[in-house]
């Protein structure tokens, strides 16, 4: 492998450890991670509609969806958990990334002092992501679970939507209270899921529109 290759490996390398790490993590089969969200979920959150950043309508949420908000937060509990690991990895490869920059190539002889040290590095680095390979696997396969949790989520929560336009959902739990201009409480989603922080208005009950 020539000098250039082994620079590229390495940032490929660490650019493949980064995208893995903002995935998820395993999680055991769905019926019972189910079952254990049904004796984990919360009663009396409440969901917010919001467009604008106003609220334009507010409910309690329902028991089934309940449960698959706590599955939700479940995985993403376990997903912070596992990329704990995956975050110091991370900090090994940039050194070594910052040490193979350090060298000072002598051109034109394979065999020179500064060659090796850059081979060393390089399978010092190979050796590192094989050793995380499967905390990295777990996430990658966890991204599905996340994905499937997400939507069943948002399926059940727009049964009563339609085609209302809105710009936000956000989950309150019980006693978390909301002002005016206040969107620092609770958890923001974007039509697709993803978790959002805006601003919005204090809570007014009615008809998404």
């Amino acid at each position: 492998m020539t000098i250039f290759a082994h620079r590229a490996h390495s940032r490929f390398m660490i650019a493949l450890c980064l995208a893995v790490a903002t995935a998820a993590t395993t999680s055991p089969a769905t019926t019972a991670r189910e079952a254990n969200a049904v004796k984990e979920a919360t009663t009396g959150q409440q969901l917010q509609v919001l467009r604008d950043c106003k609220v334009i309508y507010q409910r309690a949420l329902q028991h089934d969806e309940q449960v698959a908000y706590r599955m939700l937060q479940q995985t993403e509990q376990s997903m912070r958990e596992r990329q704990q690991p995956l975050a110091q990895m991370q900090q090994q490869l940039a050194e070594l990334q910052q040490a193979m920059d350090k060298v000072d190539i002598h051109p034109g002889d394979p065999r020179h002092a500064s060659h090796q040290r850059l081979r060393e590095l390089g399978e010092q680095m190979s050796q590192l992501t094989r050793q995380y390979q499967p905390e990295m696997t777990a996430l990658e396969n966890t991204a599905a679970i996340i994905e499937q949790d997400a939507k069943r989520f948002q399926t059940l929560i727009q049964r009563d939507l339609g085609n209302s336009q809105y710009d936000q959902i956000r989950v309150l739990t019980p006693g978390e209270q909301t002002s005016a201009n206040d969107c620092s409480k609770g958890m923001f989603f974007g039509k697709s899921l993803q978790v959002l922080r805006t601003d919005a208005a204090a809570a007014q009950p009615g008809k998404p529109v």
